[in-house]
């Protein structure tokens, strides 16, 4: 194995364990957060791809036996890769942007079916070798197609990244908007730079260099978004619900969250004087895990409100045809059976539409949504308002 092979694995190596450095950070500050959830898979893809990519090194250079079918295998899994990075920060600037230009967001399906005909010319590529094709010494070669494929899928899921940041940066006045879309611009930055320095000089190391310097770069930027998270729970704090309200993403639109669910813990403060605070909080963390998962599902936002108080902002599209307050109910047993608890977590749980996209018809919707709340409860419960 020669020194640049060396240095090309080692390298790799050390980006590898700081990638990992850096999914792991985010693992811990955002439990589950949907949009966030992209970036993770994006990291993790990119770990995946560093680890291939080293394998690979080391089979072919390295004094290891390989067989065909297991280099059929890394090459499925790297080409594959370098479609699901880009892609994955695409849906992920999607999420944060919350953009909406067409009806029937007709951008994310064909672009999906754009990544399922990419995936299967991979896969269907050891017979075809349209993609790649390993020769008989085990090195591999490019199909006569593949490097235009390859651009293509980059500058289609950056590029409309970066179009829709742009966008969002000319249209919006707000602030917070105006941040995220200049932290969406700004991470293609290192990677338009260093792939010309790879495309003038054939450095293939400046690859994943210039994924690396751009997840890094971005990370640093979302610190200031781990103010918005509650650390006993994972969800969003109240915080996050101002922050929504100035972006306007809660409003009586139907593209928006329009539907508020308050969600209270029943005897809260006997769990906490009987059992103690440790199982108080226990209650607490269940709750989270349960609205998390909810979110995943109805992209919706889940907020903790402070105490025992919740909130889920919907869109009352994704949830017609279902008892939304029993589904939440569901989930938190669910949870708390498969974390063996030994209580019954009880709620009460209200709701309210939004009617207008202003402060004040925010806090309009969570009074009624906190008055329906205090009707859910037991009749003892009850108090005057």
């Amino acid at each position: 194995m020669d020194t640049f092979i060396m240095s090309f694995i080692m390298t790799e190596i050390f980006i590898l364990v700081a990638s990992s450095a850096l999914l792991y950070k985010l693992r811990s500050y955002f439990v589950g957060q949907t949009a966030t959830i992209r970036f993770k898979s994006l990291v993790k893809s990119f770990c995946i791809y560093l680890i291939i990519d080293i394998s690979w090194a080391l089979l072919v250079y390295g004094d290891f036996y390989s067989s065909t079918i297991l280099l059929h295998f890394l090459s499925m899994g790297e080409f594959i890769l370098m479609g699901l990075i880009p892609y994955y920060w695409f849906l992920y600037v999607k999420e944060i942007l919350d953009v909406h230009f067409l009806k029937y967001d007709v951008i994310t399906y064909a672009y999906k079916m754009v990544m399922i005909c990419y995936c299967a010319l991979v896969v269907t590529s050891f017979k075809t070798g349209f993609i790649y094709a390993i020769t008989s010494d085990s090195m591999m070669i490019w199909g006569e197609y593949t490097n235009g494929i390859i651009v293509f899928l980059l500058f289609l899921f950056f590029g409309t990244a970066t179009v829709y940041g742009i966008i969002n940066l000319i249209m919006s006045r707000n602030k917070i908007v105006v941040k995220k879309s200049l932290m969406v611009i700004g991470f293609v930055v290192p990677i338009v730079l260093i792939l010309f320095l790879y495309s003038r000089y054939q450095l293939a190391i400046c690859v994943p260099q210039a994924m690396f310097t751009a997840i890094i770069l971005y990370f640093f930027s979302l610190e200031d978004q781990m103010s918005y998270i509650d650390e006993l729970t994972g969800l969003f704090n109240r915080k996050k619900l101002n922050a929504l309200a100035l972006e306007g993403k809660i409003s009586d639109s139907n593209r928006d969250l329009n539907e508020i669910f308050y969600v209270d813990v029943n005897d809260f403060k006997s769990i906490n004087d009987t059992y103690g605070h440790l199982e108080g909080d226990k209650v607490l963390q269940i709750i989270g895990q349960a609205l998390i998962r909810l979110d995943e599902f109805f992209k919706s936002v889940s907020i903790r409100l402070g105490g025992d108080e919740f909130i889920v902002a919907i869109s009352d599209k994704g949830i017609n045809d279902i008892d939304f307050k029993q589904t939440i109910r569901d989930e938190i047993s669910y949870i708390a059976e498969k974390e063996a608890f030994p209580h019954t977590i009880k709620t009460s749980i209200g709701s309210a539409k939004i009617h207008g996209n202003t402060f004040d018809s925010l806090d309009d919707c969570l009074k009624e949504a906190d008055m329906a709340m205090y009707k859910d409860k037991p009749k003892k419960k009850n108090r005057k308002r």
